[in-house]
């Protein structure tokens, strides 16, 4: 390769490639947009899985002796990495069985989200202490008297006797 340079390599389009969440890959042969039984849109893909692909989920020839399977995959999870005719890459967040693993959770955002709903709880019970506080705050503006009365009141009548009794041993000293 040392005795080559960019401009001496020819291109040529090629078949795109499906990588599965969990970096198995599928050659595509066909692929086009559909509803799924629930109505919900999907891409339909038909694949001709990669050996390591096979073995890993025992996928089983067809009756032709074939190893070409078709599946249905969210439009929401599958997104087309690169459209170059020589180099087509497609990405699903999930794996072939259409399950998640850790990884495919962190693409998804899963954890983010989680992370945010727990912010968002966090800041709601912010703002609602800052709201009992600035409502503490009005009464006692609106009503020092009362809130003295309510609040610091209870406190001197427990604190008078011990008060009381230090004063008397300070006379007596």
């Amino acid at each position: 390769m040392g005795d080559r340079n960019y401009e001496d390599i020819t291109l040529y389009a090629s078949l795109p490639i499906l990588i599965f969440g969990d970096g198995y890959t599928a050659t595509v042969l066909s692929q086009k947009p559909e509803k799924n039984q629930e109505g919900e849109d999907v891409y339909e893909f038909i694949l001709k899985p990669f050996d390591t692909l096979v073995k890993r989920y025992k996928i089983e020839p067809n009756d032709n002796g074939d190893i070409v399977v078709k599946i249905q995959i969210p439009m929401q999870l599958c997104f087309l990495l690169n459209p170059d005719p020589v180099n087509t890459r497609w990405l699903y967040l999930g794996t072939y069985d259409g399950q998640d693993s850790l990884q495919i959770r962190e693409l998804k955002g899963l954890s983010q989200a989680n992370k945010i709903r727990k912010l968002e709880e966090e800041n709601r019970h912010a703002v609602y202490k800052i709201d009992v506080l600035n409502e503490k705050i009005r009464m006692i503006e609106n009503n020092l008297p009362e809130h003295i009365k309510k609040n610091i009141s209870p406190f001197i009548e427990q604190m008078a006797p011990l008060v009381e009794k230090l004063t008397k041993k300070g006379d007596g000293n």
